[in-house]
């Protein structure tokens, strides 16, 4: 935890990772008490290199055991989150608070800012591998709840916080919590309390920065919005889908039907309905599936390059092709 080079701390905790993946739980089953009492320790709190080496080892720990599909590890690791996952709340909020309250700009305050999106990073990975029922987890909702709160106010902060790329990667870490989730789990992602509150801060977000999309140009504006709009119609179209084919997944158990059946229930209630339909295919119309300034001059100069590209680029990385395939 003394280790000041990044690299070497990194290369750390991937040895300790992959030693988990191999002992954990049969030798060396208190590995999550020991990472707990290390997260209590009032000594290495206050200490931001120490704790930036703990959650980069949780990191890679709770990627290694996550991605487990045989043996008991992941089952083990997901009794045993609870135990540090308020903790780690409780990290990144201090953190994150503190900076935003103070909004300074040193190397020791941005140093915090690292932390606080280590941390969210670790618990964006143990929202979607550490718990099988997140919605049913009090804390997991509470931090969503959070989340929610805090990417809302990124967003209405970002003009006069963009000069700082950190800003932009916790926007983006939010979305990619909330995609993950929807993707792994649809029914978890809609049963969450907040979950309208997400879709909407999203659809709200297609709305007013149509425009700033249209006109974004990735060589001289940079293409940050562009990147958020795209999770935001990845994020729509995957609960589209899952209404559209009425929860089609594999059931785990007899009573996931219940849930399918609640979730389906809440967003045609909370969130879809025919005006909102017919807002979004106008937006998509009117902006979203336009070439842009950039495409038409790079189609005018190069027509067949142009075209080469638009056939081999995916939808989930461009705006338009994005948009047309959401429409």
């Amino acid at each position: 935890l003394d280790e000041n080079n990044n690299q070497l701390c990194i290369q750390n905790a991937q040895a300790t990772s992959k030693i988990s993946r191999l002992d954990f739980p049969a030798e060396w089953p208190n590995l999550f008490e020991h990472l707990e009492k290390l997260l209590e320790n009032d000594h290495i709190r206050r200490d931001h290199v120490k704790v930036f080496n703990i959650l980069t080892h949780i990191n890679q720990i709770i990627k290694t055991l996550g991605t487990a599909r045989i043996g008991r590890c992941k089952p083990a690791m997901q009794s045993k989150v609870p135990l540090i996952f308020p903790l780690i709340v409780r990290i990144y909020l201090q953190t994150f608070e503190e900076y935003i309250q103070r909004g300074h700009s040193t190397s020791m305050d941005l140093a915090k800012l690292e932390v606080s999106y280590l941390a969210l990073k670790v618990l964006r990975r143990m929202v979607t591998e550490g718990y099988e029922r997140p919605e049913r987890d009090e804390s997991v909702c509470e931090f969503l709840k959070l989340s929610v709160t805090h990417l809302q106010n990124l967003i209405s902060q970002q003009e006069q916080l963009g000069k700082y790329d950190v800003y932009e990667k916790f926007i983006k870490c939010y979305g990619k919590l909330y995609y993950t989730l929807v993707t792994e789990q649809p029914t978890t992602f809609i049963l969450i309390p907040c979950s309208t509150q997400i879709l909407i801060t999203y659809t709200k977000l297609l709305f007013e920065k149509a425009a700033t999309v249209y006109n974004e140009n990735s060589d001289v504006t940079g293409d940050f919005w562009e990147n958020v709009a795209i999770r935001g119609f990845l994020l729509l179209k995957r609960v589209v889908n899952f209404v559209k084919k009425k929860g089609t997944i594999t059931l785990k158990a007899r009573n996931d039907k219940k849930s399918i059946d609640l979730s389906i229930q809440k967003i045609n209630t909370e969130f879809l309905n025919e005006n909102l339909v017919k807002q979004l295919v106008d937006i998509l119309v009117d902006w979203y599936l336009k070439l842009r300034p950039a495409e038409l001059e790079s189609w005018f100069c190069d027509p067949e390059e142009w075209m080469n590209e638009q056939m081999i680029t995916s939808y989930e990385y461009q705006i338009r092709p994005c948009a047309e395939n959401f429409f």
